[in-house]
């Protein structure tokens, strides 16, 4: 009886055992017919696999050629050729999800944005539960572990296309490396991303995290970025035609997952050959490397710490129209959606609104350099064109802080010839509280200001060399600048009538009598002032006082000439007389003298002397008035002076405050 028990247990175990192999290997057919022929069931679209291996003695799942297609069932939305997953299976009665292994190769996925929908909406869609009711889990349980190992993804492609816009992204031979994960567990975990760009780069990340503190690190490292890529993105606030450049960033997040705002920044950013070049294919800013060496970026801090910046090669162009720069018509104006006004509720009398306080910006840069670089300014608003350039600029700076005194310098060629040359000591926050800046111009071709002398004097600039030495400190508000002007043979072109000038000074003829005999003129400005004083303006000071100068020389020339000619001018207003006397004494002898002398000088200069004598009495006063004209000329001309340009008039009046000759002079330039 024992030995038949024996037996039928034995067949029911071979039974079991042999229904238990048979269904492990009906699982990979059965699996693949079930997901071939009724995949759209349960995921909402046509779904197609090629092979199927499952092995549960093992753990062994392996898939070959799956294909999941848009929602016509055509178009392929993701594609692979190999999933092949190891597992411990036994681990299950552990509580634990233990993949030893998870290797995918070949992957494709294609996306597709339409507008503010994708491709995948419908997927997304067809897995939302639409009942909302959470059950809550009263039954306490033991929880899970999870470890995963050995994930790799081969040579997997993702495409990205806009419609609307009709741009596609395509990113080709992806490959990541995670040797190992624990969620829970004590091991750092690291992992490694690779992939290329079609449009131009690669990217390459690596990560490494310890699920124990939090802490992370991530260095992601983007080589030969193709700028133009990126050129229909941002159409939308900036009306460009062209963009190229190469972007390479290498950088170092560190920090802890649960408070990734107080991560640390480390790494470079490098962009090369880079060209905007807006709607009317005019290049707006060109550079042939720009480079930032970042030594920490801490957001939590608000600390920024750049150990290098270099500029080679910049060209930048400005252009000023009456309706706007090129760099309004660059940036696009932005469309704010209609908002509904929002209604204010109450605020409770006990709650007191508080401001979160920050830590100051502290920006700190190591190094500056700005070489090979160039900077045009073009104005199309003047009566004529106005372009002027600044080239070969050079800007050095070393330890630049927002505390503190800095230090910078730079250098740059003007057109013609000339040079600028700019030092500047002085702190960026507290500005008011200390500068230091000394300006020097170099052999300025001035008749590339002329577009702006016709505009603001109706006058253009025709010749002339221009030279400035400035020097401005600023100590707590206070203000103190020499300006040293030199200028050679400036001279101004005739006035167009044409043209309503802003300014009217006599420029030709100031220029022409602050001129030396070696056709220099030499001005010296000084200013003064607080600049917390609302009516404080330097320009207007240093204008103030061109000004008054040009206004003082042309009003009196003969006074300016004869300083010039060292002949002295200071007594050159009034020649007194005695109206009753019959000779001229010695100092009136004197200052006929220097009148003669000052226009044999110039031939430009007339000078008139008017009489200022009491009404005549009788005809014997009369006579006696024009016998002191006719001599005060006759002297005159007999020691040179131009008969032509010597006027001596009657000028009688009632009751004359002096007696005497009144001097005025006039240069006749036009």
């Amino acid at each position: 009886m024992s030995g038949r028990v024996a037996r039928v247990a034995m067949w029911v175990v071979v039974g079991i055992v042999g229904l238990v192999v048979l269904l492990t290997l009906l699982i990979a057919p059965v699996g693949k017919a079930v997901i071939n022929r009724h995949g759209e069931d349960f995921v909402g679209r046509k779904i197609e696999v090629d092979k199927l291996l499952v092995n549960v003695y093992t753990g062994h799942l392996r898939v070959g050629g799956l294909r999941l297609y848009e929602d016509d069932g055509q178009q392929v939305f993701v594609s692979f050729d190999t999933l092949d997953v190891k597992a411990r299976l036994m681990q299950l009665l552990n509580h634990a999800v233990d993949l030893r292994r998870i290797h995918l190769s070949g992957l494709h996925v294609n996306v597709l944005q339409y507008d503010s929908t994708f491709n995948f909406t419908s997927l997304i869609d067809h897995f939302a539960s639409t009942d909302t009711t959470v059950e809550e889990d009263t039954v306490a349980s033991k929880p899970w572990a999870m470890r995963f190992k050995d994930i790799r993804l081969r040579h997997a492609r993702l495409s990205y296309r806009d419609v609307p816009l009709a741009k596609q992204w395509d990113v080709a031979d992806l490959n990541f490396h995670m040797p190992g994960f624990e969620l829970g567990g004590t091991e750092r975990s690291k992992a490694g991303l690779n992939l290329a760009l079609s449009q131009g780069g690669r990217l390459s990340v690596g990560a490494d995290f310890n699920s124990t503190t939090n802490d992370f690190a991530v260095n992601a490292h983007l080589q030969d970025f193709n700028m133009q890529s990126v050129k229909e993105y941002l159409t939308g606030v900036v009306a460009l035609q062209d963009m190229a450049g190469q972007l390479d960033v290498n950088v170092t997040v560190r920090g802890k997952l649960d408070e990734v705002g107080k991560s640390v920044v480390k790494g470079t950013v490098q962009l090369s050959d880079f060209a905007l070049v807006d709607s009317s294919n005019v290049q707006v800013v060109g550079l042939a490397k720009l480079l930032v060496d970042i030594d920490k970026i801490d957001l939590e801090n608000n600390q920024y710490d750049v150990s290098q910046l270099t500029v080679d090669g910049l060209a930048a162009r400005y252009e000023q129209w009456n309706n706007g720069s090129n760099i309004d018509r660059l940036l696009r104006p932005m469309q704010s959606a209609p908002t509904e006004a929002a209604v204010e509720e109450p605020m409770p009398a006990d709650t007191v609104v508080g401001k979160e306080e920050s830590s100051p910006m502290q920006l700190h840069v190591g190094n500056v350099a700005v070489v090979n670089s160039s900077v045009q300014y073009i104005d199309h608003t003047l009566p004529e064109l106005f372009d002027f350039s600044l080239t070969k600029i050079d800007v050095k700076s070393e330890n630049i802080t927002l505390n503190g005194d800095n230090k910078a310098s730079i250098k740059a060629a003007l057109p013609g010839g000339g040079h600028l040359m700019v030092k500047w000591n002085g702190n960026i926050d507290n500005w008011k509280q200390h500068q230091d800046l000394f300006i020097t111009v170099k052999g300025l071709n001035m008749t590339q200001l002329s577009p702006w002398a016709l505009a603001y004097t109706a006058q253009p600039i025709t010749d002339g060399v221009f030279s400035l030495t400035s020097r401005n400190r600023i100590n707590k508000s206070v203000i103190g600048g020499e300006n040293k002007i030199d200028i050679y043979r400036a001279s101004m072109g005739s006035r167009n009538k044409e043209i309503d000038a802003p300014v009217k000074l006599p420029l030709k003829t100031a220029l022409y009598i602050l001129k030396d005999k070696d056709e220099k003129i030499l001005i010296d400005v000084p200013v003064k002032g607080n600049i917390d004083n609302p009516e404080f303006s330097y320009m207007k000071i240093v204008w103030k006082t061109l000004g008054n100068l040009i206004v003082k020389v042309a009003s009196s020339p003969a006074r300016a000439i004869g300083n010039a000619i060292g002949a002295g001018g200071e007594d050159l207003e009034f020649l007194a007389i005695d109206p009753s006397q019959h000779g001229l004494t010695s100092e009136q002898y004197h200052t006929l003298n220097t009148l003669t002398s000052i226009l044999k000088s110039d031939t430009l200069l007339s000078i008139s002397l008017v009489q200022q004598m009491p009404l005549a009495e009788n005809d014997s006063v009369a006579m006696r008035y024009e016998r002191l004209n006719h001599m005060v000329k006759a002297y005159m001309i007999e020691q040179g002076a131009d008969t032509n340009r010597l006027h001596v008039l009657r000028g009688a009046e009632e009751m004359p405050s002096k007696t005497g000759y009144e001097i005025n002079s006039e240069i006749n330039i036009e």
